[in-house]
């Protein structure tokens, strides 16, 4: 039985699970969980049922519909530059994360195998690491190209995410596409720094996917995507030719390339998939690893604000909110030699050791 003939045939046993809050039914045993989780999104029906999926009042709801509240900040880019977040306040935001895991819980029941970016990792399902997933399909590949979506999340539009609802993936009515629709986006697109917002973008990129996975069947390319790169190797070079190819077909599905973050590498210059080399194997850029040294004793001599500044070009004192994205970001990158190298990998061990003492 697919999980739509389960849903229709479990209704009355899925409302009721909506309103008691638990999962204790005979129904249940021996169904996986992602299809549980599926079923009891796919299930709802009314506002009554979404109040009851969130556990909340319908005067909170109808809030949240109708005044959402984010909070704007900026991030620093990796490359410079900044990046506009909107964070949803506390209540939505809780709204969202758990719309998040029924949306993950659905994609999982039906995964698209060129898509690592944004899958909730399970060890059933997706493997470990899924940044280097996307990059093990490249390896040792004499041509690569690199391709960026431009203004990924303020691209994807309020209307698509209502069409989106009301497909067949989900089958809701105007309706309820409308409510999901309204607590998802906001002035009029997806918000980076929603919890749904990932998720949903690899659900309208879906038939993208499918598009491009095709041409590169046929081209004899390997493509994969990872949130808003694109990455496509092959035993050939990459012509002009082809790249317009690709970019019909983005540009069918509403989206436009990053002419400025077109990428053609051969295997006789440096190859990197979303920041990982994969000439040979699945490595880390030797520039990446001196930078987190450089960071590290940084830190080390002149203690975490004055490195802080140091990073982020501030000749001013930062503040403690700085300080704190500063470390989380050393950790992060540390964290990620360990993913691509290797948790016994020495230069990770070292490096861990040491920010593990601040």
């Amino acid at each position: 039985m697919n999980l739509y003939e389960f849903v229709e045939q479990q209704r009355p046993q899925l409302k009721r699970t909506l309103r008691s809050h638990t999962l204790e039914f005979p129904l249940f045993d021996g169904v996986n969980k992602h299809k549980i989780s599926a079923a009891l999104l796919l299930s709802l029906e009314n506002t009554q049922d979404v109040c009851a999926y969130f556990e909340v009042p319908r005067a909170v709801l109808e809030q949240l519909l109708n005044t959402p509240i984010y909070h704007q900040f900026s991030i620093p880019k990796k490359r410079g530059g900044s990046r506009a977040i909107l964070a949803p306040e506390r209540r939505l935001m809780s709204v969202q994360r758990m719309l998040n895991h029924g949306l993950q819980s659905l994609y999982l029941c039906d995964p698209d195998p060129s898509v690592f970016g944004f899958v909730r990792n399970d060890q059933h399902t997706i493997p470990a690491a899924p940044i280097v997933q996307n990059a093990l399909p490249h390896v040792g590949k004499s041509y690569v190209l690199n391709i960026d979506l431009k203004d990924f999340f303020p691209s994807i539009r309020a209307h698509r995410v209502k069409e989106l609802f009301l497909s067949e993936r989900f089958g809701y009515n105007d309706s309820m596409a409308t409510v999901l629709a309204l607590l998802t986006t906001y002035k009029g697109h997806l918000p980076q720094g929603a919890p749904t917002s990932p998720i949903i973008s690899n659900f309208i990129c879906a038939p993208m996917d499918k598009a491009l996975r095709k041409l590169a069947h046929e081209q004899n390319w390997v493509f994969t995507r990872y949130a808003d790169d694109l990455t496509f190797s092959s035993a050939h070079v990459f012509s002009d030719e082809a790249i317009a190819q690709i970019r019909s077909i983005v540009k069918e599905h509403q989206f436009l390339i990053n002419d400025k973050k077109i990428r053609r590498k051969s295997n006789g210059r440096r190859q990197e998939v979303t920041g990982i080399v994969v000439n040979k194997k699945a490595n880390i850029n030797r520039k990446n690893i001196r930078d987190v040294r450089a960071m590290i004793h940084d830190v080390e001599k002149n203690g975490l604000a004055v490195a802080a500044a140091h990073h982020f070009k501030n000749s001013s004192v930062v503040h403690a909110n700085d300080q704190q994205f500063f470390l989380n970001r050393l950790k992060g990158l540390v964290s990620f030699i360990g993913q691509v190298r290797g948790k016994e990998d020495r230069i990770y061990l070292r490096f861990k050791e040491k920010i593990s003492q601040w």
